[in-house]
């Protein structure tokens, strides 16, 4: 077994044990390599964990990513499927379910699904991802009787699943730098010195005192935990740009790699149009969600060398009566797009092209609007 399917392997296990953090770790690490950049089923567990995390944006990102490297990923199929129950397209989820079967006609989940969609548009039944996106081989009768026991294993050893077992696998798939700056995350203050009332000649700077400093990276780690991920990104390019040292800079992009999109449907601190452009540095990293209208749109390749679509919007204002400015949109090679078409973009900031003075977003979800 190649070294490639034993980290797939790996990581299919840690789903099923519900290890999601521990195999999502993994699999961002695996497929910032070269090797793994381009592995469809990293992809497709990504989008897998992402939609048991209820992190639609980042599902769809991943997802789209898996099926543009291979069209007959599974995993990513029915990752595809699950997103159109999400949206109440049962007709769209149901034509997903029968192209799995015209490449699996034997695939039991995907043929227990189109039965439970049956069901749903009877009585709404609440969807439960997991349910709908890895196979269960427990007959219904047993399932009381194994949760009993499961409860009973948990509270037996509890302890030692908590404090040894959970921490060396989560570990495990982090590689030396991963760990020590998540140590580092745990500590009170960014530097050493300041506990003990000590001011590090390290950490001087004209503008802010070591404990404004720590006082903005703790609250950069408290906006990322509480979703504001905006504000986060805000705070970290603030400290980027001031005159603080190169080690602190370092610190503060290291803290930037645990920003993630947030949910689409939990999106909040949306940032403007007329705010993203007045101090474009402040914001690079950071998400908007807009309406725009699509004035051109092309072929081209990114800078990995990948087929997407550029295109230029004009960016619309709230009430979507006037244009605020212009922007490039950067989708993915499959993304349906037409000229004078109305859609809502949530989308990562990416540059702001000086030249253009248009601001360049990596988009994560459009929602085709009426015109």
């Amino acid at each position: 077994m190649s070294q490639n399917s034993k980290i797939i392997k790996g990581c299919h296990s840690l789903i099923d044990l519900r290890f999601y953090r521990t195999a999502k770790s993994s699999l961002l690490k695996y497929i910032s390599s070269s090797k793994g950049a381009r592995n469809s089923q990293a992809h497709a567990l990504l989008g897998e964990i992402s939609l048991i995390q209820k992190d639609m944006a980042a599902a769809e990102n991943h997802i789209s990513k898996s099926l543009l490297i291979d069209r007959n990923n599974i995993t990513a199929l029915m990752g595809k499927a699950y997103i159109h129950l999400v949206n109440q397209n049962s007709e769209d989820a149901l034509r997903t379910y029968f192209t799995i079967l015209a490449i699996e006609p034997s695939n039991s989940l995907a043929k227990l699904n189109i039965e439970k969609i049956k069901k749903i548009s009877k009585s709404g039944i609440k969807l439960i991802p997991r349910k709908y996106l890895i196979y269960s081989y427990v007959p219904s009768v047993l399932k009381p009787v194994l949760l009993i026991l499961f409860v009973f294993t948990i509270a037996f050893g509890s302890y030692l699943s908590i404090n040894m077992l959970y921490p060396r696998i989560r570990i495990m798939f982090l590689d030396k730098e991963q760990r020590e700056l998540r140590e580092k995350l745990k500590d009170i203050y960014l530097f050493e010195g300041l506990e003990d009332g000590r001011i590090p000649e390290s950490a001087q700077s004209p503008t802010y005192s070591p404990k404004e400093i720590a006082d903005m990276f703790e609250l950069a780690k408290d906006k990322m935990g509480s979703a504001d991920v905006n504000s986060a990104v805000a705070i970290i390019n603030k400290a980027l740009h001031s005159d603080i040292n190169d080690y602190l800079k370092e610190q503060f992009k290291r803290l930037s790699l645990f920003i993630i999109a947030p949910d689409y449907t939990l999106f909040r601190n949306n940032i403007s149009y007329e705010t993203a452009i007045s101090e474009p540095d402040m914001y690079i990293g950071g998400f908007v969600k807009w309406i725009v209208r699509v004035d051109s749109f092309k072929k081209s390749v990114d800078s990995d060398g990948e087929e997407i679509i550029l295109a230029r919007v004009l960016v619309l204002s709230e009430d979507g009566k006037t244009t605020d400015g212009l922007a490039e949109l950067q989708c993915s090679i499959d993304t349906k797009l037409e000229n004078n078409e109305k859609i809502e973009i949530y989308a990562r900031i990416k540059n702001f092209d000086i030249v253009k003075k248009m601001t360049i977003l990596n988009t994560i979800v459009i929602k085709h609007l009426p015109n």
